[in-house]
């Protein structure tokens, strides 16, 4: 109970008990009347007078308004606080009226605004709160305005004390209170709101940079030039990355993310970052060690790609800020109370003791200053934060300057078993004189799949770039599987795959896809882009090796492919008319020269009517709307494709939706109102070509052309991707 309230009880408790004695010397008095009548004009008397004057000057000296309504609910006293607070209907408190025909003085004298005619229900209203709360203490306002706080209390007489107490002050600065908190959050919302429009529109532009670089490197260029378009590129990508942290960091303060729960490893998880971070640390000849227990139990419950961005920022910031030394990664059950505890400790440079208290603050940076020499904006840390709170957890760092940091943070992870498939158990022994291809850009990926493989008696070949390995295919040498990277510089994983198929002794061996948990590929999407299976990194040896005996077990070694010459081959898209709907000029340049290119009939709308109207007069083959255009965006035109499709009983034409927005929201929202797909700018000519060819289902062909061109067909391919 509130302290005030407490002492109002207090205060009552003290009235009613000297309202009591009071009573009790005018009880005297009557006794005293009956029987010595001449003491009833002397003592007792001035008795009975002192103590009335000590009662009037007792309730005259509370600051609150007080109130004394005898059994019969007349009032019998009241102060002058007491008063004051009902304004100019102060008239009513004559002393003899009951309760109810204060009540109804008040309801007569017109003072209080909106109840004329209903005098009556006023009148029985009032009267049924009093009976209803009574001993209740409740905060009303005045006709005049003002707030009151308002006891009251029946003594053991039948008696009605009562407290009115103006907290007309404090209500105020409590309304301003929740006004300021409202207008903290309408700012806060308009703050998430502007940093998203931000991202939006960074990502427009960046489309056009992107492309055009990408566009750029297709052509002939000089060694100087082509190291100024590929430069383009990677200040662009490191452009993106910033803007997808400010875009989380948006939805995190607008209270927009969200964690997942699901069975997954966290020694694979652990690996995989630190298998991404690796070749930073290596140009830096900085050793990533980890230190995980040889009985460490590997699954649980929780999200395993949020973990993962926590780790990348940690390990991120770790081989940013170290010059030499090491950066370990340790692992630890927390026995006490579960979960794990995880530590990444590096021997940089560390962080000042002044700055400790705010390293996890939004745009924080330890050198802040013009002359700082590490970049960033200050954003991987803050997230982090909000992440592992976000999950329950905590985490606090340690550090001393010159020598190093320590960030040590724990989730409340529960154990879980991890998912077993029933089936009979498979041969440990791989296939004698197995031929195993393995193609990714990163060595140290290279060198894992190596000794996994080579341990269990396969003849390892290894290609650092889809280039290389198509250049190895067509040297002759046959492979009985092969193990793809997804995400590799100049061609990917599903490209090289569609090259290599083109090669008659490659056509039919199994291939595996090689993932990050980040690409967003589900079993479904993985069978059909041609691969056997899908192995997210990092794969557990022995996960590895039953996967790839199961896929050895299941192909069909009789299966041969077409024969086909080997040559030149890109897609051809000369058959095809394109709508493309967007309003911003390069982004139209951009993607017309991306199709064109490819032998396409691309007609350009600047916004969603005109678009519309062109699907009415030639109806094209595929649709690229953008979301955001002026007169009508690209939401509603498709709504209004596909109302004209269901009434008139026409093929839905496929429409890709093309935005700088990259939330799950916005996904949802274009697949709801019709469109077929999703890609998010900036757009990449081969993103865009591979879901053409997806949405079309099979209509795009390949042109197979002079094999003397081949090199020519790798370079342009593979930039193609």
């Amino acid at each position: 109970m509130p302290g005030g309230v407490l002492f109002e009880v207090g205060l009552l408790q003290a009235i009613a008990i000297f309202s009591a004695f009071v009573a009790g010397g005018a009880l005297t008095v009557l006794v005293l009347k009956r029987f010595r009548p001449d003491f009833l004009e002397t003592e007792a008397e001035r008795k009975l007078g002192r103590l009335k004057v000590m009662f009037e000057d007792a309730i005259a000296a509370i600051d609150d308004g007080f109130v004394l309504y005898d059994e019969e609910d007349r009032m019998y006293i009241c102060n002058e606080p007491f008063r004051r607070q009902f304004g100019k209907a102060r008239t009513i408190l004559d002393k003899g009226l009951t309760y109810e025909e204060q009540v109804e003085r008040l309801a007569a004298s017109g003072i209080v605004p909106g109840i004329e005619g209903k005098e009556a229900e006023f009148v029985q209203s009032l009267m049924q709160k009093r009976h209803s709360e009574f001993g209740l203490t409740k905060v009303f306002q005045t006709h005049e305005g003002r707030w009151i706080r308002q006891r009251d209390k029946k003594t053991s007489a039948g008696n009605v004390v009562g407290l009115r107490t103006d907290v007309t002050e404090l209500k105020e600065r409590e309304l301003e209170l929740e006004e300021a908190q409202k207008q903290a959050e309408a700012a806060a919302k308009a703050k998430s709101a502007f940093l998203a429009n931000m991202s939006h529109e960074i990502r427009t532009p960046m489309n056009g940079i992107m492309g055009m670089a990408e566009l750029l490197e297709e052509t002939d260029l000089d060694e100087e030039q082509r190291m100024c378009a590929r430069t383009v590129v990677e200040s662009s990508n490191a452009l993106l990355s910033l803007v997808n942290d400010i875009l989380d960091f948006s939805k995190a303060e607008a209270g927009k993310m969200t964690v997942t729960s699901a069975p997954f490893d966290v020694v694979d998880c652990i690996h995989g970052a630190a298998t991404l971070l690796a070749p930073n640390a290596a140009e830096k000849k900085i050793e990533i060690c980890l230190d995980i227990p040889e009985n460490q139990h590997a699954w649980f419950l929780g999200d395993q790609g949020r973990l993962r961005q926590i780790l990348i920022n940690l390990l991120g910031n770790a081989v940013k800020f170290t010059e030499t030394g090491f950066i370990l990664i340790q692992l630890r059950e927390k026995e006490a109370d579960g979960g794990l505890e995880f530590r990444v400790r590096d021997t940089g440079i560390g962080i000042p003791e002044e700055k400790l208290g705010t390293i996890f603050d939004v745009f924080e940076q330890v050198n802040s200053g013009s002359t700082r020499r590490y970049d960033g904006a200050g954003l991987g840390l803050a997230i982090s934060h909000k992440l592992i709170t976000l999950m329950e957890g905590d985490i606090h760092v340690t550090s001393t300057e010159g020598e190093g940091s320590e960030f040590v943070f724990a989730l409340p992870l529960p154990r879980c078993d991890a998912k077993r498939e029933h089936r009979e158990p498979l041969s440990d022994d791989f296939p004698e004189g197995l031929r195993v291809l393995v193609v990714d850009d990163l060595e140290v990926n290279r060198v894992i799949l190596q000794k996994s493989l080579g341990s269990w008696g396969a003849e390892v070949t290894l290609a650092s770039s889809g280039k290389e390995a198509l250049s190895i295919l067509r040297e002759g040498r046959s492979f009985d599987l092969a193990i793809l990277d997804f995400q590799m510089p100049e061609m990917d994983g599903s490209t090289l795959l569609t090259l290599m198929r083109e090669i008659p002794h490659a056509s039919q061996f199994p291939v595996v896809l090689l993932s990050s948990v980040d690409v967003g590929l589900d079993t479904q999407k993985v069978i059909g882009l041609g691969f056997a299976a899908n192995l997210m990194k990092p794969m557990r040896a022995h996960q590895m090796k039953q996967t790839l005996l199961r896929i050895l077990l299941e192909h069909n070694a009789d299966k041969t492919g077409p024969q086909a010459d080997v040559g030149k081959s890109e897609f051809d898209l000369g058959a095809l008319r394109i709508l493309v709907a967007e309003d911003n000029r390069t982004n139209q340049l951009v993607i017309r020269k991306m199709l064109e290119k490819h032998g396409a009939t691309v007609e350009i709308c600047e916004n969603g009517k005109k678009a519309v109207e062109s699907y009415f007069q030639r109806q094209p083959d595929i649709v690229l709307m953008d979301v955001s255009m002026p007169e009508m965006n690209g939401h509603e035109a498709t709504r209004i494709i596909r109302e004209f499709e269901a009434s008139t009983g026409k093929p839905a034409v496929p429409i890709l939706a093309l935005t700088a927005n990259a939330t799950v929201q916005d996904r949802e929202q274009c697949l709801q109102c019709g469109m077929n797909d999703f890609l998010s700018k900036p757009v990449r000519k081969g993103v865009v070509l591979q879901k053409i060819e997806e949405n079309l289902k099979g209509r795009l062909t390949l042109v197979v052309g002079d094999v003397e061109d081949e090199e020519q067909l790798c370079s342009r391919a593979a930039k193609g991707a």
